[in-house]
């Protein structure tokens, strides 16, 4: 009986805890059968995951201060570049499709948090428009040259982009 439950309680766990897809960067013919480590040297390293910060931006007149919002992706480690692409985590990805949709009138692009076709496609519109190479893939480059939406408080949406 404590066997049964412990199992059902070890599976609802599993269930429940949140799993990350990172894409395949292992290259499985540099297998060393000698009991090396040659293959971790020469796996390429994964690059840092992205997650989603707010910056803050003062701005009205002198009278009427107003607080604006944005929400953009960044790296979770310190110096490293956020690049997003397929397989991305889910709210980065879903901020920039927010973005992509309202300041480049890509009404065509489903918000849904999946970096695909749609999504991929949409980053080389914006990456056309801001006369960087179409590759498809967000990087700081791309970032740092793209719109984004301006929030008041409280996620109060405003006709405005960055």
């Amino acid at each position: 009986m404590h066997f049964k439950i412990a199992t059902i309680f070890a599976l609802a766990a599993a269930r429940a805890a949140p799993t990350t897809v990172f894409p395949a960067m292992v290259n499985t013919s540099a297998c060393s059968t000698d009991g090396s480590d040659s293959l971790l040297a020469a796996a390429p390293p994964l690059l840092p995951m992205c997650t989603v910060a707010v910056e803050a931006i003062r701005g009205g007149p002198p009278r009427f201060p107003t607080t604006y919002y944005t929400y953009y992706p960044y790296a979770t480690v310190r110096g490293g570049d956020c690049i997003m692409y397929p397989g991305a985590p889910y709210w980065p990805v879903r901020r920039l499709q927010e973005a992509l949709q309202k300041c480049y009138g890509l009404d065509w692009l489903n918000i849904d948090g999946r970096y695909g076709p749609e999504t991929t496609d949409a980053v080389m519109v914006a990456q056309y428009w801001s006369g960087l190479p179409q590759t498809g893939t967000w990087g700081p480059q791309t970032g740092s040259r793209m719109g984004w939406p301006l929030h008041l408080e409280f996620g109060t949406e405003t006709p405005y982009c960055l």
